[in-house]
């Protein structure tokens, strides 16, 4: 269940060393593992092999440790999904910020053309159902007792991960029926960038399985 978001952020550079392997996860956390044998490995703390050098059935090396099985990937893969999303937070993100400094101006009376107020209403609607979601799903991971029956979590969660798509599905016919609305166009591009990252989430949610999620099924 947690796969598409481990995948995003339990991704490590590994290098072979002199004396063994090192590892780094996003240039912050680092490990290194001391040669056993020429496929086992273990930390430099410990005297017992945790990490792996396993053959796949495409004759690729996979890495074996206690974090998971990991594999090979091209730094554009890498590099594009760490692009992808933090374009995609600094857009959804900074909907709330700019949902209150438009209330701000607007009832100071500091704005001309604001345009429709579903373009401010929407992405922050959006951002708000997904950041419910995943807090929701990453808090009560654990708790198997509470998610893994139908209970107002589990059913919370599941209505979410509905509720969101519906939400960035509406967010992009907004943008659209609004293309000619008389506003400042940078405004506009703005919420149209913001619905795109949405809707962006979304689809990454529907392909690995996480629209209308019923944990207790």
């Amino acid at each position: 269940m947690f796969y598409p978001l481990e995948r995003l952020l339990n991704v490590g550079k590994l290098a072979f060393t002199a004396n063994g392997i090192s590892m780094t996860t996003y240039n912050l956390h680092h490990r290194q593992w001391v040669s056993v044998t020429e496929r086992l490995f273990r930390e430099e703390d410990q005297s017992v092999a945790t990490l792996a050098l396993l053959p796949d059935a495409d004759g690729e090396t996979l890495i074996q440790s206690d974090d998971g099985t990991f594999k090979k990937v091209s730094a554009i893969l890498v590099w594009g999904q760490r692009v992808a999303v933090v374009l995609i937070l600094l857009l959804m993100g900074g909907a709330p910020f700019s949902a209150l400094v438009w209330g701000i101006r607007k009832v100071l009376g500091k704005l001309r053309n604001t345009g429709p107020f579903s373009l401010r209403l929407m992405p922050l609607l959006s951002t708000a159902l997904l950041t419910a979601f995943v807090g929701l799903f990453v808090m009560q991971r654990n708790d198997m007792l509470t998610i893994g029956v139908c209970s107002w979590v589990a059913v919370g969660i599941m209505l979410l991960s509905i509720a969101f798509p519906l939400a960035a599905a509406a967010n992009l016919f907004i943008v659209y029926r609004e293309r000619s609305a008389p506003m400042n166009r940078l405004s506009y591009w703005h919420a149209v960038l913001a619905a795109a990252a949405a809707a962006a989430v979304a689809i990454y949610m529907g392909c690995w399985g996480l629209i209308g999620l019923r944990l207790w099924a």
